[in-house]
């Protein structure tokens, strides 16, 4: 790349880590082509960058709630709507010239909402697309081949843009040389077996790489350091902000012993009443598994210090780099190096190629030290994506595959991700009792097969929460969210949730605020994961619950055919469509994003055109309507 004066930003909005994630995949790309490139969050303009300086910038955001922007993006979009417009008189930002990736899931009924959102207020700015048009990657379908392809033509455009501002401003300087530190290797590693003995085109070697000269990213140097300390931190692991003591009351499982599908309530007593609604969420501050710490611990280069609990640890910037920050989630002072690898970085976080280039230098044995820099190098991409990214390899599955990497505590702490709260809508409402609040999940289990994973997994935190006893206290936070109850009670709801999307519906029950009420709920079933089925059942009979449609999928008589969601909304279309349309009804989508509700969307879609005799496109519309309006929402995951 030509060396320039002007600065790339690198800009995100993430709400789940994913865009943060592209965006720094991206600055070490830029750096390793030598170019000037800074990467900041949305949150932090003014105070770590200004917009109206910036002349060059990469804007990566995702979508969040009903086509809402990332949290973190919120207060960035604000700021540029309340901006003048540019005209005449007021430049706005026409200094700025940008390109966008926006990432969405066409599974939710508002696709890429968030960064259209952030697309228009740039462009009433009269900022200039270099990349033009911008891109929108859909996880449901094409996603990473359309980000990957936008990735791969984004610096030439880059180039481009870099010139002409150039030519523009008559201005050139040299881009800064990456400065490189090599770490010491650890000389007590284990005996290595030849990589030879692994099967080829494998995780552990590709003779296809073997003699090809490799481009690497750079290896970016460990500048933070921990030293032991008699200072006592004032920082809680679960940080002060709007945090909230609960104590578990109890846990029970809610399907059937006989159901390979685990669903579990849990119930929580707070001491002090929180005001929620029904739809609200509440955040969970989940541990990294023990086991999974003590295993990453006993491969880590060897200190006195490194299992004692007790052991605070002052974390500074090592000589030479003062001008580093260290990560923000790491506070100055750590309560201890086992405590802040279990509550403050997500050991689980798929390795990054930053992580496998830096691992690679702290790997005695050759022939793994060389596999690990071909996972990294822009050669071996394809086998980044097909052993690492795909299977979701995190630092202890890597450091299990090559025994001989053995990492520092500081190369650890500073290149893994936050560990993130875990959201789950509330199972009740504050007028039954609003001390105690109770939620559904479904334990995730994924087996190691054969993958390169070390062990079988259970969810992080699925599986903490199902070991939760009674009287243990936890920390939570609340989430408010627009998924509740409209203010007037004579607007009629439909309520879709199968599986565990019923719990927000349970609270919109036991809130009472809804005089007409039409549930339709789904599962495999009948007295196997039929769950709430009293309480429903209860709902419906004291005329809470107007109408409840039951859909079992894999029904215990022979002969008799499955049923979805979508197949009961269709056989009551005409009523369905008569409370939505003619009586002003809300709709409520609750549950999986991949499959059931795009399968609900198109069911709503199909019942229009066949009730209102209109065609495919005028039905769009009208559901399309129906989002705009706030009337047909979604609290949906993937």
């Amino acid at each position: 790349m030509t060396e320039s004066s002007i600065r790339v930003y690198i800009l995100y909005g993430s709400q789940n880590g994913q865009s943060q994630s592209i965006a720094e995949g991206l600055h070490e790309d830029a750096i390793f082509d030598g170019i000037d490139c800074k990467v900041f969050c949305l949150k932090d303009e003014g105070k770590l960058f200004d917009i109206r300086k910036i002349k060059l910038a990469v804007f990566i955001c995702s979508t969040t709630g009903d086509g809402d922007p990332p949290e973190n993006a919120r207060s960035f979009i604000d700021k540029l709507n309340n901006l003048p417009a540019a005209d005449d008189d007021n430049d706005g930002l026409n200094q700025l010239h940008f390109a966008l990736l926006g990432l969405g899931n066409s599974d939710y009924s508002t696709f890429c909402g968030g960064p259209k959102k952030l697309l228009t207020a740039l462009s009433r700015l009269h900022a200039t697309q270099f990349y033009s048009p911008a891109r929108f990657a859909d996880d449901a379908t094409d996603g990473d081949d359309v980000t990957d392809e936008w990735i791969d033509h984004l610096w030439d455009h880059v180039k481009k843009a870099k010139a002409e501002i150039e030519t523009t401003e008559a201005a050139s300087s040299l881009v800064e040389e990456m400065k490189t530190k090599m770490q010491m290797h650890d000389d007590d590693t284990p005996t290595m077996t030849s990589l030879s003995s692994y099967p080829d085109k494998s995780l552990h070697r590709n003779t296809d790489l073997a003699d090809v000269k490799l481009t690497l990213p750079p290896l970016l140097f460990t500048y933070i350091h921990l030293s032991p300390t008699t200072t006592t931190t004032t920082s809680d692991c679960h940080g002060d902000d709007d945090v909230i003591t609960a104590t578990v009351t109890s846990s029970k499982r809610l399907t059937s012993e006989d159901s390979d599908k685990v669903t579990m309530e849990l119930e929580l007593q707070v001491d002090e009443e929180v005001d929620y609604q029904p739809g609200d969420a509440f955040e969970f501050q989940c541990p990294n598994s023990q086991e999974e710490i003590e295993f990453l611990m006993s491969r880590l280069q060897p200190r006195p210090d490194l299992d004692d609990s007790a052991i605070p640890q002052t974390l500074s910037i090592v000589d030479g780099f003062e001008g580093k920050q260290p990560p923000r989630h790491l506070p100055s002072v750590l309560h201890s190096i086992k405590t802040t690898l279990t509550w403050l970085v997500d050991i689980r976080a798929v390795c990054k190629k930053s992580l496998i280039r830096a691992l690679a230098d702290v790997t005695s044995h050759e022939e793994e030290a060389r596999r690990l820099r071909e996972l990294c190098s822009r050669q071996g991409g394809g086998d980044y994506t097909k052993h690492v990214r795909l299977p979701q390899l995190n630092i202890t599955d890597i450091v299990h595959n090559f025994p001989s990497c053995r990492p520092s505590v500081e190369l650890v702490l500073q290149h893994l991700p936050p560990l993130r709260h875990r959201p789950y809508s509330v199972a009740t409402s504050p007028r039954v009792d609003p001390n105690i609040l109770k939620f559904a999940y479904t334990v995730v289990h994924t087996a190691k097969g054969g993958s390169d994973r070390r062990a079988d997994r259970t969810g992080l935190a699925t599986g903490w929460i199902q070991n939760l006893a009674p009287k243990t206290q936890l920390k939570i936070r609340h989430r408010r969210s627009t998924f509740t109850l409209p203010t007037d009670p004579t607007v009629p709801v439909i309520m879709i949730g199968p599986g565990t999307g019923v719990a927000p519906f349970i609270g919109f029950l036991e809130h009472g605020g809804a005089d007409e009420a039409h549930l339709y709920f789904g599962c495999r079933r009948p007295g196997e994961d039929y769950i709430y089925e009293e309480k429903l059942k209860e709902f419906a009979a004291c005329g809470a619950l107007t109408a409840l449609h039951v859909a079992f999928s894999r029904p215990a008589v022979d002969g008799e055919h499955g049923k979805y969601v979508q197949d009961l909304l269709r056989e009551n279309g005409h009523l369905v469509v008569d409370v939505v349309l003619s009586r002003g009804g809300v709709v409520y989508v609750c549950g999986d994003a991949r499959g059931m509700s795009r399968d609900v969307r198109s069911c709503f879609v199909q019942m229009f055109a066949d009730v209102r005799g209109c065609t495919e496109a005028e039905a769009k519309l009208l559901l399309k309507q129906l989002v705009d309006e706030k009337r047909y929402k979604e609290d949906v995951w993937a």
